[in-house]
């Protein structure tokens, strides 16, 4: 069941980037069936520009995140060892011809 859920987001994440168009509408449409209300185009093409859609869970934001929180007081040392288990991840990406993400 994971390894269908990773294959079903690599293949939305591979039409989001062969369609960006047609992903830009299909957001907007779906920001209309909630807030009532579309956004413009430009808007949704301007902030599209700063997304970046990608399977990698990012672990080193995670971790850096709980220094800067230990660092301010909002968090006692945590240890995150082990916390990402990208093996199914990286299966997934490797039978896609993808490369695969690390835990650093």
């Amino acid at each position: 069941a994971v390894e269908h859920l990773l294959e079903a987001n690599l293949d939305s994440i591979d039409k989001i980037a062969s369609d960006p168009a047609g992903s830009q509408t299909k957001v907007n449409t779906e920001i209309e069936s909630v807030t009532g209300k579309k956004l413009s185009e430009a808007a949704i093409s301007s902030a599209w520009k700063s997304l970046t859609f990608t399977a990698d869970p990012v672990p080193s934001a995670l971790i850096k995140a709980a220094k800067d929180a230990k660092a301010v007081g909002l968090l006692e040392d945590t240890d995150l060892t082990g916390i990402f288990d990208l093996g199914p991840l990286n299966k997934v990406l490797e039978a896609a011809g993808k490369p695969a993400v690390n835990a650093s």
